[in-house]
């Protein structure tokens, strides 16, 4: 080969070398500026035929964040990253017998909640599951990738719990925290099951060991014996089942339950049992068995014994709860009978009066007492009770009861009052068989807006027309109603505010009004000008 030769291919070596350094530059630079568009994913991950891959808005992968976990009260804790805060209800791990133990300490579990919060910024240490419609679900990638099977079987039931605790409930992530529900899953060596939730958002550790015969049993209870192989479609490993129940219920709840944690803690405990009752999973001995029996922290007869307070002598609104609250409404279920349809119906029909009570509670740092005493009359509203009545129930009356422990109450004179008013009458009488126009002026004396209040309106026992309206506390609200009455004579007219008492009042006794209004045939009237006087003037039969 002559050096001619020689040059020509040295240059075309050089050149392909070129080629494939610029090709090689462009692509970094490509996913670089990929890696910055917020809603896309790297992931190699679509290589699982079960999951499917969709955007999500993940944290800025190349930045690192700065976490910092500050403990408000007892297991409420303010979340600070890079700058944003945020509250999260931590559930720390609880141990079983058949289970081999690693103990973990409040900071080692801190720990790794700030491990799990980092690992959010890295989309590929997730596989996204979203074919489910009620929530979203990301999986860390190891763990999905050692127990793949037993993983999906595990959130094909969960979503069937999960709408039943949506429709007893009546709550959702949309609802109250303008996106739909995502719950990360993790693995982890020291428990069953533990977590963490925020607004919105569920985080679950379950056993790296998940679904292996010899971890993580519960046993079912008849007559009082403890049996294994367990009939429900969840076997002996229904404890699972739980968590992810548990950590839900808390990422959906209302914000104002969220923030008290004894209330908080109290219905997904209730609900992490009894959800499972509800399909057949365990049966309600079971559920009672596990809630009256409790932790060593949180169980009733300790609790009794020791004035009517947890393990670490904390009041029970100064207390997580956890099976202490949740064995008061397991008592309002059996002993008092009842209806948690109704319970969360008046909740949910009055979530302006929920969101005012955490209003005044903000007034104190990190208490919830206002929230407390309206959600124990609510208790009572459900059970058709007064709020004297209820506060009897709860209330602590010294070491030896019976009343259940609370020592805080507030006063619910700031509850709503709606009063309606009939405008004065312009007229002495008015026309039978021709439209009328009269207005209604509804009145709110109390410390709580309304939205969507009932306005009724009655002629002679029959309803004319039914209006909805919302009216600011301390103000009131016209609302006209364009009607006519088909005979003449005296017509009683009623309005009435809110008459399937849907709202929360401070006195349902002042709701309507009444008006008694003449009606008259046009053709009965002579209508006359008077020179004199300049004035028309009206004569009737």
């Amino acid at each position: 080969m002559n050096i001619r030769e020689k040059n020509r291919v040295l240059g075309i070596s050089l050149l392909v070398v070129i080629l494939f350094n610029i090709l090689l530059l462009l692509n970094i630079l490509n996913v670089q500026a990929l890696s910055q568009l917020e809603g896309v994913r790297f992931s190699s991950l679509t290589r699982y035929d079960a999951v499917e891959i969709t955007p999500i808005d993940f944290k800025e992968i190349n930045q690192l964040p700065e976490i910092q976990l500050t403990r408000i009260k007892n297991n409420l804790y303010e979340s600070e990253v890079n700058g944003e805060k945020n509250l999260l209800v931590v559930d720390f791990p609880e141990y079983f017998d058949n289970l081999e133990k690693t103990q973990i300490s409040e900071a080692e579990f801190l720990e790794k909640i700030e491990n799990s919060i980092k690992l959010t910024y890295n989309p590929e240490a997730w596989v996204e599951i979203s074919s489910y419609d009620r929530f979203d679900v990301f999986i860390e990638q190891d763990f999905y990738d050692n127990h793949t099977t037993d993983l999906e079987d595990y959130l094909d039931n969960f979503e069937e719990r999960f709408n039943t605790l949506e429709s007893i409930t009546g709550w959702n992530s949309e609802k109250f925290h303008d996106n739909e529900l995502v719950i990360y899953i993790e693995g982890t060596d020291n428990s069953c099951w533990s977590g963490y939730a925020s607004s919105g958002e569920a985080n679950v550790f379950l056993h790296e060991d998940f679904m292996d015969a010899d971890h993580c049993k519960r046993p079912y209870y008849v007559d009082g014996e403890p049996y294994y192989d367990n009939p429900g479609e969840l076997g002996d490993h229904w404890i699972y089942m739980s968590g992810a129940i548990h950590e839900s219920l808390h990422a959906i709840n209302p914000f104002p339950i969220f923030d008290s944690t004894w209330l908080t803690e109290g219905f997904s405990q209730y609900n992490q049992y009894n959800i499972l009752v509800s399909h057949s999973d365990i049966n309600q001995e079971t559920a009672n068995t596990y809630i009256y029996e409790g932790s060593l922290n949180h169980n009733w007869e300790a609790y009794i014994a020791n004035d009517y307070k947890d393990y670490d002598d904390n009041p029970i609104q100064d207390s997580a709860g956890y099976d202490i609250t949740a064995w008061m409404f397991t008592m309002l279920r059996d002993d008092y009978s009842l209806d948690w349809n109704n319970f969360y119906n008046i909740i949910n029909n009055n979530l302006e009066t929920l969101d005012k009570a955490l209003e005044l509670d903000n007034q104190k740092a990190w208490y919830n007492f206002y929230v407390d005493s309206h959600i124990i009359d609510v208790f009572g509203k459900a059970l058709g009770m007064s709020f004297s009545e209820i506060q009897d129930i709860f209330e602590y009356d010294g070491p030896g009861g019976p009343g259940w422990g609370v020592r805080e109450w507030r006063d619910l004179d700031w509850y709503a009052d709606l009063v309606p008013e009939f405008e004065s009458p312009d007229y002495d009488y008015y026309y039978a068989n021709e439209e009328l126009t009269y207005n209604i002026d509804v009145y709110n004396n109390g410390d709580v807006g309304l939205q969507d209040v009932s306005v009724r309106l009655y002629n002679n026992g029959d309803v004319l027309e039914e209006k909805f309206i919302n009216v600011s506390a301390q103000s009131f609200t016209s609302v006209g109603f364009v009607f006519e009455v088909g005979e003449i004579g005296i017509s009683n007219l009623r309005v009435v505010v809110d008459e399937d008492n849907l709202k929360i009042e401070k006195n349902d006794l002042n709701n309507q009004d009444t008006l008694d209004l003449e009606f008259i045939y046009r053709s009965d009237c002579i209508t006359t000008y008077d020179k004199i006087t300049g004035k028309w003037t009206t004569k009737c039969m």
